[in-house]
């Protein structure tokens, strides 16, 4: 390919140091260049439409297109993705092919997938968001940099790009989304043109934002603006070296990096010089994380001119924030000495210590422990003798990052075992947490090494008890007793499952909520919505499916800020209306005229959480005869209400200070456990203060026949669903845990948490009945931890659909309930129930 480079400056005098807020100038102001080559083929046009039109195979979140989580990525280049923010966790993310191949075309693709934007065609991927806490709403959020003249010009002529509420409101609010090709095709033009475009990103807390091309078009009128021109090679490149130059509020790590990788990876002729020049510039001091971004960003290069000025830069400067940002495979093979000189030199004359375990030498460890295995022990051990106490804590980390294996780390590492050293970190749930010392580490390390070997403290669905006996096994691992890898036989063996068949289903032509399950699981008490927001009271014959009306209550759960309140009773309900105040409160079983009661509560509205108003989810509950609603309001009081006069009394209060500033993100609940007892999460410990900048909280048991409060340490305080007398579920971050209430101890299941999505428990506290990931139901015995049955629903949920498990309210029946989503404008609502028989079980 032959190539005719202008440059605005020359290269042949030493670059001048980039001085933090400047644009290096160092960056020609126009490279032009032959860009005949970056023409798609006949061919590579033919494999740019089959990649398009694949991509509606996509079935699973990517950077970009992620309900919990926020990052980026440059796809050919797999270290380059990030995560920004963010739920913790498995987040099984998948980067299909198509995208990044597209992303490899780069240029020559991108005049198809600006066509492609407001392609509507569906994915097979949908986001939904459930409600309660939270909310996922359309936004029209476009990285739109300063620096950017044709960009701030294009969106100036788009006033919807970003603009609008940042928070959503409910014309916005959405509770599920299918992801399109405009989507995908948006998101992929972020990472060819080095600018952050989500489809979908998480927002703190428990939120999404949709920014659709496809939903706002205006989206997609501004891509085609900013990105237009005949040449789009030429588009592209003039674009990064923009980037490049930009000024003091652009000049950020993220952009410069991103901008050199995509210069160097699509015209590698072209940035060549100017990465050289960029490298040669670098000085060192404040500016060396800038610098070592900029050097992680083109790691995956083998040039010999750049490897020889990524090693003249950290021996130029000394930084030893250089020396790990360039120890690659490719400058190991290109001067190994260099490299090695370098990396002795950091380990052996380190930095002072730095908080924590993570820094320049411990990046430097682990490129030595990877790249250069022979002088890995000698190096390990001369960096522990310049500080023994202090250098062993990053060293054990970093042992975690070495080859499989290395002979000499078990007997480095065995004596660090018995080391109770804290770290200032620690384990375990955040209603539990234990102190993370030395051992634990050394633990982490050594089971790296050996094959069969487990040690994960802060594993999904650990008990922080069990770890002691965990640490235990690997002490003996290490000295080499094989059968700690052979895991302890079970007290007992179960018995097989029992295979319970259903009982009977049925499928209803409406959206229904279940209230309980009777005659022995052959009628269904539940709510049947009606378009004007009210909902009838129906009977549900599972057998006939005929459907009985009861009686009408007014709207309830709807946006206007109507609450549906239960108790401990199934057939006693109410709604409550918080801009009113007024309760109306209707018996279902026997069946009797709702009656409506004007409350001494305030006025409260659903968005913006007065102090004195209930929670905004499960803030209320009634008593087992429905006589008092109890209502835990944001400022931290339980108030009684008479479901006959209306008169509130205050019967608990906080004694804590209540921050105004906080209000807005209390989440205050009380939920029923039965015999009147209630459940109330959300509120901090005795004596703290409800502040942004407080997080500790406990759950309490209030008992209303008794008139008292008591904590419950040791569990989670937030998450916990719902709970039946002393046992709760809770669900964090698709983690399920059942607990009870009475010692704070965790019932342990058995299977891991990831693999359940709901839990209900029998009155008696003998069984619990878990809905698995696949469908399946799981009756679990609580005394013996043990799965004595299985049922399996004669169809189940989909990514887009919804279940849920009810238990009779006598604990005789289960009921699965199935809800697919609607598809198409004029699709219909549906429900599908089918209930089994639980009585017989062992």
């Amino acid at each position: 390919m032959r190539l005719t480079l202008t440059l605005a400056c020359a290269f042949a005098t030493a670059a001048p140091s980039l001085a933090a807020g400047d644009p290096p100038s160092v960056i020609p102001a126009r490279v032009a260049i032959d860009t005949s080559a970056f023409r798609p083929s006949a061919d590579e046009a033919a494999e740019i439409q089959r990649l398009l039109d694949r991509l509606v195979e996509i079935d699973a979140p990517d950077r970009g297109m992620a309900p919990y989580m926020s990052g980026r990525q440059f796809a050919p280049i797999p270290e380059s993705a990030t995560f920004d923010s963010g739920i913790l966790g498995a987040h099984h993310l998948v980067t299909p092919n198509e995208v990044k191949r597209l992303v490899e075309l780069g240029p020559k693709a991108l005049p198809y997938l600006l066509a492609a934007v407001d392609d509507k065609t569906p994915t097979k991927f949908t986001m939904t968001h459930g409600g309660g806490f939270g909310a996922m709403w359309h936004a029209a959020e476009v990285d739109v940099p300063k620096h950017s003249a044709r960009e701030v010009a294009a969106a100036a002529n788009h006033p919807d790009v970003n603009g609008g509420d940042p928070f959503g409101n409910d014309n916005t609010h959405i509770s599920s989304w299918t992801i399109t090709r405009g989507d995908v095709a948006f998101v992929i033009l972020g990472q060819i043109l080095n600018r952050s475009y989500q489809a979908v990103r998480y927002q703190p807390t428990a939120c999404n934002v949709v920014n659709s091309p496809i939903h706002t078009p205006a989206i997609a009128a501004y891509l085609r603006e900013a990105w237009r021109g005949e040449d789009s090679a030429d588009v592209l490149l003039q674009s990064l070296l923009n980037d490049l130059r930009a000024h003091e509020t652009d000049w950020s790590a993220d952009r410069v990096a991103g901008a050199v990788q995509r210069l160097l990876y699509y015209f590698p002729t072209v940035a060549e010089p100017i990465v050289v020049a960029l490298l040669d510039g670098m000085q060192g001091g404040d500016r060396a994380p800038l610098d070592a971004d900029i050097l992680v960003a083109i790691r995956f290069t083998d040039r010999p001119a750049i490897l020889d000025a990524m090693l003249r830069a950290a021996e130029r400067t000394g930084s030893h924030t250089l020396v790990p940002a360039i120890a690659t495979p490719a400058v190991r093979d290109f001067a190994r000495d260099r490299l090695l000189r370098l990396a002795t030199n950091v380990l052996e004359n380190p930095a002072p210590i730095q908080l924590g375990p993570f820094d320049d030498s411990y990046h430097t460890l682990i490129a030595v422990l990877q790249l250069f295995p022979a002088e890995s022990e000698r190096l390990t051990k001369a960096h522990l003798a310049t500080a023994p106490k202090a250098r062993a804590w990053p060293i054990i980390v970093a042992l975690k990052s070495a080859p499989v294996p290395t002979p000499w780390a078990i007997p480095f590492l065995r004596p660090y075992l018995d080391d109770e050293t804290a770290t200032g970190w620690e384990y375990g749930p955040n209603y539990d947490r234990r102190p993370y010392q030395i051992r634990h580490f050394a633990g982490e390390s050594i089971a790296r090494q050996i094959s069969g070997l487990t040690f994960t403290p802060h594993g999904e669905n650990i008990d922080p008890d069990d770890v002691p006996a965990m640490l235990d096994r690997v002490r003996r691992a290490a000295d080499g007793d094989l059968t700690a890898l052979v895991a302890d036989e079970p007290d007992h063996v179960a018995a097989a499952p029992k295979a319970i068949a259903a009982l009977a289903s049925v499928t209803i032509p409406d959206s229904l909520l279940v209230l309980d399950v009777q005659n022995e699981g052959r009628r269904v008490l539940a709510l049947r919505w009606h378009e004007g927001g009210e909902r009838d009271a129906v009977t549900i014959d599972l057998a006939s499916g005929a459907v009985t009306s009861l009686t009408t209550i007014p709207e309830l759960g709807a946006c206007t800020g109507v609450d549906l309140v239960r108790g401990g009773s199934p057939t006693r309900l109410a709604a409550y209306e918080r801009s009113t105040g007024l309760v109306t409160v209707a018996s279902l079983d026997p069946v009797a005229p709702p009656s409506t009661v004007k409350t001494g509560l305030p006025p409260c509205e659903r968005v913006g959480r007065n102090p004195d108003c209930p929670g905004m989810f499960d803030g209320t509950a009634l008593t087992d005869d429905g006589r008092t609603m109890l209502v835990l309001t944001n400022n931290m009081r339980l108030l009684a209400v008479s479901m006959e006069d209306g008169s509130v009394t205050e019967v608990w209060k906080h004694d804590g200070e209540i921050e105004a500033d906080a209000i807005a993100f209390a989440n205050a609940q009380v939920k029923p456990l039965g015999n009147d007892e209630f459940l109330l999460t959300g509120i901090p410990k005795d004596g703290e203060p409800l502040s942004l900048r407080s997080h500790g909280s406990v759950a309490r048991v209030w008992s209303h026949a008794r008139r008292s409060m008591r904590s419950v340490e040791r569990v989670p305080a937030f998450g916990l669903n719902a709970g039946w007398g002393h046992v709760a579920w809770n669900n964090v971050n698709g983690d399920t845990t059942l607990w009870d209430l009475r010692n704070g101890e965790r019932i342990k299941l058995p299977f891991p948490g990831s693999e359940v999505r709901q839990i209900v428990v029998d009155p008696r506290r003998m069984r619990a009945y878990a809905l698995r990931g696949d469908g399946s139901i799981a009756a679990v015995d609580l005394a013996s931890r043990t799965i004595v049955a299985t049922l399996t629903p004669p169809a189940t949920a989909d990514d887009r659909s919804s279940d849920e498990l009810r238990l009779a309210h006598d604990g005789e029946s289960l009921l699965y309930v199935l809800r697919p989503q609607p598809t198409g404008a004029d699709a219909a609502s549906e429900t599908t129930m089918t209930a089994f028989d639980v009585r017989g079980l062992p």
